[in-house]
Parts: C-alpha cells; structure tokens; sequence
C-alpha cells in the first residue's frame, strides 16, 4: 500500500515537473522568436543607418562641389565685371572720338563748301560755287588720230568728261563733274567707270573727307592727246 502512495506520489511530481519543463521550453522558444524579431529590426536598422551614411556622404560631396562652384562662379562675376567696366570706357572713349570726328568732318565740309553770300551777280538768297567758277572752259581735244586714243570709239558724255578732266589740272569729285556738265552723280560714275575701260588712265586722290576726286596727269594726257 505504501509503495503505490509512494509511486503515485512521484508520478505526479513527475507529470509536474515535465509540465513545468514543457513551459521552460514553450517561453524559451517564444524568447527565441522575439531575439530574431529584435535581431531583424536591429538587421533593418542598420542598414538604414548605413544608407543614411550614404546619402549624407553624398550631400557632403554635393555641398563641396557647390561651394566650389560657387567659389568659380565669384570669380568669374568679377571678370564680367572687370569685361564690362573696361567695355563702358571704350564706348565713352568711342563716344568722344566720333564727337571730335564729327566736328573736323563739319568744319571740312564747311570749308569745302566753297560758297560764299549774296553778290552784285546773284539774287538774295543766293550763293555761288566758287569751286565751279574756277573749272576753265572745256576745250577740245586735239585731232582723234594723233592721239594713242580714238575719240570716234567713245561716246559723246564720255568725251565730255574726258575734256574737262584734260582741261582741269586740280582733281574734281563726282558732285563737281556732275554740276559743270548738268548731269547725276551715278552717270558720271558710269562715264569714269567706262573710260577706264577703254584704256584711259584717270587717277583718283582724297580730296576731303570721305570723297575722292580725279584727274589725268601730265602723261596720260600727252599719250590721249599725241603731244
């Protein structure tokens, strides 16, 4: 009778005991889970912090290379500035230049003018051109056959032309040529043009500003005319 008290009694500390161990090992397993939640987490984490040490490694080397950009872009701000500075001297400079330029050409052209006021031989108002007063009479040249040119091959204006050039020992411009002979400054452009071409040597000299003025020397015109 004893000994079946005896076994039942450590038969249920046994049952006891495994039950208390199968607990043990329950808790221990959801200790586990939990350890490899935490590791997981821990695992996420750092690879967040890893990337974030990325990306803040990559702002570092951002914020250097716009500070140097922005370094070069001061730099080069006070070249323009300089390039501009230097620029508004020379157009000032330019300015004053054209200024003075102006002026000399005014005081030519009114010089050159050659015109004087109201005379006996004039009305009120009127002015006469001292520069065409001065332009003799054209005469003719002498006989077309002496000459190294053909006066029969040229035409009547170009002869016109011709005469006063030979007759006139001062060059004369476009505007005088076209008064004397009453014609328009672009014919007698096509007139000196078109001797030339027929192998007439006419010269040309500035004579002012901007404008030129022609004339056959001492040479051509003994070989034009044969003496």
């Amino acid at each position: 009778m004893f000994d079946f008290i005896k076994n039942r009694f450590f038969a249920g500390r046994r049952q006891l005991q495994e039950h208390h161990i199968a607990l043990t090992f329950h808790s221990l397993k959801d200790d586990i889970s939990l350890l490899k939640a935490w590791i997981s987490h821990l695992h996420t984490r750092n690879r967040h912090l890893e990337r974030s040490h990325e990306a803040l490694t990559l702002t570092k080397e951002e914020v250097k290379n716009l500070t140097a950009w922005a370094h070069s872009m001061e730099q080069r701000h006070a070249e323009l500035g300089g390039y501009l500075r230097n620029t508004h001297e020379y157009l000032l400079s330019l300015h004053q230049r054209h200024q003075e330029l102006a002026d000399r050409l005014s005081s030519v052209e009114h010089t050159q003018k050659g015109q004087v006021g109201t005379t006996d031989g004039t009305s009120t108002g009127q002015v006469k051109d001292k520069s065409l007063a001065k332009i003799p009479a054209a005469k003719p040249l002498i006989d077309a056959q002496q000459g190294a040119i053909r006066m029969d091959t040229l035409s009547g204006a170009q002869i016109e032309v011709l005469n006063l050039l030979y007759n006139y020992d001062k060059p004369l411009g476009y505007d005088a040529i076209a008064k004397y002979l009453g014609k328009k400054e672009k014919s007698i452009r096509n007139l000196i043009y078109e001797l030339r071409e027929q192998g007439i040597t006419i010269r040309a000299k500035p004579i002012g500003v901007r404008k030129k003025g022609f004339f056959v020397d001492a040479e051509e015109k003994i070989r034009v005319s044969g003496r």
